[in-house]
């Protein structure tokens, strides 16, 4: 898959894949990167299930697609990465409904929001983006272990992380959730990113002879997305647009900004570089601490304890 890189779409990131018979799930797939990795995973014969806080939100969005004359399907389905028990009911549905699960795209997020917690009692950047994929991921893996088996195509887990997973130069993992130190929401959705490309690291290393590859992507500065809801100035029309114009040169679409994500799913080749971060459709160096296994496999044990105690408790102590 040559000539591939920055303003290369989702669809083009495909190359003519055929993925019929393959089941897909996208979480956060109602709108943003999300929507167009849903939308050209369905062109291109898959089973999609889009994930959506939102059900009606969701299937809404999945006709839109259909109408267009797809040649795969898509359900819908709720899920909120901030409540667990919502996470946990998902998981058992998809594992109850679906035979296969050939692509688990953990592509929804919340984005530098003010001070706030997930239903558990976490703080919810990285309560949303890492614990509530984390805890889905476990509960989807045995599914797509099974899937890899067959051995007719690649089975991946892909997670969305961000050039913001270079701020931070430490990673605290005594005090993940904000109960000691002041609060910094860009720092906070940094951590947050920096665990996404961590869990992927350390899910391909326990994944090592599975047949289940597993990368973390940078999609890029995708300005029309509603991650930025939480950004004050961005609120402000004016302000919104002329940032657009500024620095269009550095922005992508939805549909650009998906590209790496469905190019990690399906590029053939790929499976011998499993827990690789990647950018503009190519593989690419991560930060130190996003290359740091013994960081990753400490942050694995430290989300398995502090999971277990809440999923025992029903909030964090």
């Amino acid at each position: 898959m040559g000539g591939l890189g920055f303003y290369t779409t989702a669809t083009q990131a495909l190359q003519g894949a055929d993925l019929a018979g393959k089941t897909a799930v996208v979480t956060g797939g109602n709108s943003g990167i999300g929507l167009e990795t849903v939308r050209a995973l369905a062109l291109a014969g898959a089973h999609v299930v889009l994930l959506s806080r939102s059900v009606d939100a969701g299937k809404k969005i999945a006709e839109s697609i259909r109408a267009e004359g797809v040649l795969g399907s898509i359900s819908v389905k709720r899920l909120d990465l901030a409540d667990l028990s919502i996470v946990q009911a998902c998981a058992e549905d998809i594992n109850s409904t679906e035979a296969r699960l050939d692509l688990l795209i953990l592509n929804a997020g919340v984005m530098m929001t003010p001070f706030l917690h997930t239903a558990q009692g976490l703080e919810l950047q990285i309560g949303t983006n890492h614990f509530g994929h984390f805890l889905f991921t476990q509960l989807l893996l045995d599914k797509v272990k099974m899937t890899a088996k067959e051995k007719s195509s690649p089975a991946r887990v892909i997670s969305l992380s961000s050039a913001a997973h270079q701020f931070p130069q430490k990673f605290d993992l005594g005090d993940i959730h904000y109960r000691h130190r002041k609060y910094q929401k860009q720092m906070a959705y940094g951590y947050s990113k920096l665990a996404n490309v961590l869990f992927a690291r350390e899910l391909a290393r326990r994944l090592e002879g599975t047949g289940v590859s597993a990368f973390s992507v940078h999609p890029g500065i995708i300005f029309a997305s509603n991650l930025y809801r939480h950004l004050p100035p961005f609120r402000i029309p004016a302000v919104a647009w002329l940032f657009s114009k500024l620095f269009a040169f550095f922005l992508k679409s939805n549909s650009s900004g998906a590209a790496t994500t469905v190019y990690a799913a399906t590029a053939p080749g790929l499976d011998a570089q499993s827990g690789a971060y990647l950018y503009d459709c190519k593989v690419q160096k991560s930060s130190k601490l996003g290359q740091d296994m013994d960081l990753a496999a400490r942050l694995w044990t430290t989300t398995e304890q502090q999971l277990s105690q809440v999923l025992k408790d029903g909030k964090l102590q």
